[in-house]
């Protein structure tokens, strides 16, 4: 049999077709959420255990409670978020744009605290130390989660042009 009798080879396109990868750092970045996901996570649960056992040390009961609520928020809606992203689930940026909403709420109370830091006369820190930790500090958040925000939206836009995945 010489090779222009032989059957046809099945085409290639009958294969499964590779999972797309998203362009740039963006899964660097959810990965990374990921982790400060798990954190916040951490965090929610020690303002729980503080609750709970209700010793909120010099900080009032409601700020304590406002701080939990908003780690666990950001940890609920981040971990769930960034993993269904990392698996091209598009419903992972609606998870993660209101987890961004959790993180917007505590910058809101950290916003809040500080005039309760400064006014405290017994605070072992000074005032000027408090006002720099609390402006790093802020700035650090705000800016890498407008980054993050950035990656959501490019990773959202990146699944809104992919042919449906299966499965």
């Amino acid at each position: 049999m010489n090779a222009s009798s032989a059957a046809p080879e099945p085409l290639a396109a009958s294969a499964p077709a590779a999972r797309p990868r998203y362009p740039g750092a963006i899964a660097g970045w959810l990965v990374a959420d990921l982790l400060l996901c798990a954190l916040n996570a951490v965090l929610a649960l020690a303002g729980l255990s503080l609750l709970l056992g209700g010793e909120t040390q010099d900080v009032p009961m409601s700020i304590t409670l406002a701080e939990t609520a908003a780690h666990a928020g950001i940890a609920l809606f981040g971990l769930f978020g960034n993993a269904a992203l990392l698996r091209y689930r598009p419903g992972g940026a609606m998870l993660a744009k209101i987890a961004l909403l959790f993180v917007g709420a505590g910058v809101a109370v950290s916003l809040y605290e500080i005039p309760l830091r400064l006014a405290d006369p017994e605070a072992t820190c000074p005032p000027d130390i408090v006002v720099a930790g609390a402006a790093i500090g802020l700035f650090l958040r705000i800016t890498l989660n407008l980054v993050y925000f950035g990656m959501v939206r490019r990773a959202a836009r990146f699944l809104d042009r992919l042919p449906s995945l299966p499965g």
